[in-house]
């Protein structure tokens, strides 16, 4: 047997100290790595992709928004509002435009056209000023008000579109058609497009209005957001904008 006197012996000793000492360091060092390195292979096999960010604008060009509020009338109020929002939004961001109201007249004699026509005056795609502006240009506060019909042709043009969905519904009043804006609302909840409601009320006279308006919005997994003044609606669409761009 092969012997050592005591100073090679101590300095045996210290080098098997040492090497226990870096065994174990390494050891700890692949433990702490392994919840890292399995979080990062589970992420891997997560979908990363960026869902589009879809908004609808739903503008109500009714009759009743000719009315002025703090004199300027609600449909310019309402026209300048939105333009500002969808500035706002990201440059990823799809943004569409659909109107009611503005066919037929606000008496009797109209309103079959009325009730029967919405238009998506500025299809669903990245926002651009100045197309935006004169999508809107020609529109006048004219007829009557069919919310459900409109809520139905936004889930139509939605249908396709994968991401996340927001529908604005800008009003002073409840449906006038007839329809029934709550079933609506909740008939595109169900549907495969994943769809938050919200209405934005300018200057909703009565109690049974905004009841009415609030029952469309809960249905449709949103939220009713009042403004009575045309400070406060301006307000209300910058903090909506400023929101979704994040």
């Amino acid at each position: 047997m092969r012997k050592f006197g005591p100073k090679k012996s101590a300095e045996r000793k210290v080098r098997k100290v040492k090497k226990r000492f870096t065994l174990l360091t390494t050891f700890t060092m692949l433990l702490s790595l392994a919840p890292a390195a399995a979080f990062a292979a589970e992420d891997g096999n997560a979908d990363n992709s960026k869902k589009d960010v879809n908004v609808a604008v739903v503008l109500d060009a009714s009759g009743s928004m000719a009315q002025k509020v703090e004199g300027e009338r609600k449909f310019d109020i309402a026209k300048e509002s939105v333009t500002d929002f969808a500035d706002l939004l990201s440059s990823d961001a799809n943004v569409m435009l659909n109107v009611f109201g503005h066919k037929g007249n606000n008496k009797n004699s109209g309103k079959e056209v009325s009730c029967g026509t919405t238009e998506t005056v500025y299809d669903l795609q990245p926002f651009s000023f100045n197309s935006f502006e004169n999508a809107l240009s020609g529109i006048k506060p004219t007829g009557w008000s069919p919310i459900a019909k409109s809520l139905y042709d936004v889930k139509d043009d939605l249908a396709d579109k994968d991401g996340k969905n927001y529908v604005y519904i800008v009003t002073d009043g409840e449906e006038t058609c007839g329809g029934d804006p709550v079933q609506a609302a909740k008939d595109l909840r169900k549907s495969n497009i994943k769809t938050i409601v919200n209405i934005v009320g300018l200057d909703v006279k009565t109690v049974k209005e905004k009841a009415k308006l609030k029952k469309v919005a809960d249905a449709g997994g949103g939220k009713l957001i009042e403004a009575d003044s045309a400070s406060d609606f301006k307000k209300v669409w910058k903090e909506e904008g400023v929101k979704l761009s994040q």
